[in-house]
């Protein structure tokens, strides 16, 4: 991987995501050079998405060789961080974590957040409308 497509792909990202694309620290495009990328562009661009959400690269992405395994962020968090900068609005939630929105769904019933859980970030009308929405959705 080269810092050159890193860059190039990042303002991509960034505009999908509706958000400003931050600029990548020599140690982000170190850890990015660093890492084998054993997937294709994909798993870089799922990366890029998470830094331009996050501020942080994926854990997956940080870990170099041998020794401790990086603590992984807990889902809970990652879902209510995504959920409430989204304001609320789990497709595009969805679409910033790189899931399907069905997938978001179940991270949801699985770890026991609600969107009313998410935090004062959330207008009341939102949180209504999401539970309208859950309401309807399959569930299996």
């Amino acid at each position: 991987m080269t810092p050159l497509l890193a860059t190039a792909l990042l303002p991509r990202e960034a505009a999908h995501l509706g958000r400003a694309a931050p600029t990548l620290p020599a140690r982000v495009l170190e850890a990015l050079c660093a890492h084998p990328w054993p997937g294709n562009v994909r798993e870089l661009v799922a990366a890029l998405r998470h830094f331009a959400l996050l501020g942080r690269l994926p854990p997956e992405v940080t870990c170099r060789g041998p020794g401790p395994a990086p603590r992984i962020p807990d889902r809970a968090a990652l879902v209510r961080e995504a959920v409430a900068r989204a304001g609320g609005n789990k497709a595009a939630a969805a679409r910033a974590l790189g899931v399907a929105r069905m997938t978001l769904h179940r991270w949801l019933t699985d770890t026991g957040v609600t969107v009313a859980t998410i935090g004062p970030r959330m207008p009341v009308a939102d949180v209504a409308n999401g539970f309208r929405l859950a309401a309807r959705l399959p569930h299996g």
